[in-house]
């Protein structure tokens, strides 16, 4: 199931990057825990698009488990700092 949905979104991916596909077609990956690929789709929307903080919070999550600690570090900073500034 989930590889058939990945073989879609990665079609729909080469007409056309939206934040969305990137998102689904790295679910597809976290739901087959191949979490290099999953982490390599959230990377590209992470530099094209402004995720949220829940996308940025399953973000560092593949960073953490693919044991790139410094950077899920970053991803975690910059929420805190986001939801500090809603506060204000």
């Amino acid at each position: 199931y989930y590889f058939d949905a990945i073989k879609h979104y990665n079609y729909a991916l080469r007409r056309k990057k939206t934040l969305q596909l990137l998102e689904r077609v790295s679910d597809c990956h976290l739901k087959l825990k191949n979490y290099k690929e999953a982490e390599r789709f959230f990377e590209e929307a992470n530099k094209k698009f402004k995720l949220n903080a829940s996308q940025k919070l399953k973000y560092a999550y593949l960073l953490k488990v693919n044991r790139r600690f410094k950077a899920a570090e970053l991803i975690l900073s910059s929420i805190e700092q986001s939801s500090s500034i809603d506060k204000k």
